[in-house]
């Protein structure tokens, strides 16, 4: 089974992005969105094959990561809603290519104000019962550059789909617990001195929401949090 994300759709409004995603799309307030983003939902089954997968950990120079036994073989079936994507400041167009994580300095000059808050209700997923999923969510976090203590953190304190949908900077150096929006979150950020960029996650009421920027103003993501009606 396979259902691939449909393109996104601009929306005018929250309300507008609301009636096309089918949850309530939040805006922080006092701030105007120069995009409102919508992509529908997307839906894939796969059966995993322990020794492909090792061997790419493996050439990723990650053989430290060891796929437990259990995955081989496992089926596991994922669906995805349809999420907004808000994007504050100058951004990319959704497609366009260019991304948190791809061509990190030149994005960085060409879009040095934009800020991205991604909004989307958790994903189902059907996995066999002996299948330890939040191993492998640990696992692709360590992938990213997070210590093992960081990732086991991370996957205990919020739910472990998010991490399949949320964009974690690569070599993140940093992260904390911070109250927001009336939860705990996590702010991930990488301190780099050529390209620094941060991550807020939380989940509130069912539904994943993530703001994404480059540069080292990681506040300006709490506040915004803390400021959504």
């Amino acid at each position: 089974m396979q259902q691939e994300a449909g393109g996104a759709v601009q929306a005018a409004s929250a309300d507008e992005a609301s009636q096309l995603a089918g949850f309530t799309v939040r805006i922080p307030s006092g701030m105007t969105p120069s995009q409102i983003n919508v992509t529908g939902g997307a839906a894939f089954s796969m059966t995993l094959d322990r020794t492909k997968a090792q061997v790419l950990l493996d050439e990723a120079g990650r053989s430290d990561l060891v796929l437990p036994a259990s995955v081989d073989g496992a089926e596991i079936s994922v669906d995805i809603p349809a999420s907004v994507s808000v994007a504050f400041g100058t951004c990319p167009k959704p497609g366009s290519g260019v991304s948190g994580n791809n061509e990190q300095s030149t994005t960085e000059r060409r879009y040095p104000d934009c800020v991205i808050l991604a909004q989307i209700p958790s994903p189902s997923v059907n996995a066999p019962a002996d299948l330890d999923i939040e191993a492998l969510a640990r696992i692709g976090l360590e992938f990213t550059g997070m210590s093992p203590e960081e990732a086991a953190e991370l996957t205990s304190t919020v739910n472990w789909t998010s991490t399949l949908l949320v964009p974690i900077p690569r070599n993140a150096a940093f992260q904390e617990q911070v109250s927001v929006d009336g939860v705990t979150g996590t702010l991930i950020q990488r301190s780099s001195d050529e390209s620094p960029q941060f991550a807020l996650l939380w989940v509130k009421d069912g539904i994943i929401y993530a703001i994404s920027g480059l540069g080292t103003n990681s506040q300006q993501a709490i506040e915004m949090a803390n400021s959504l009606p």
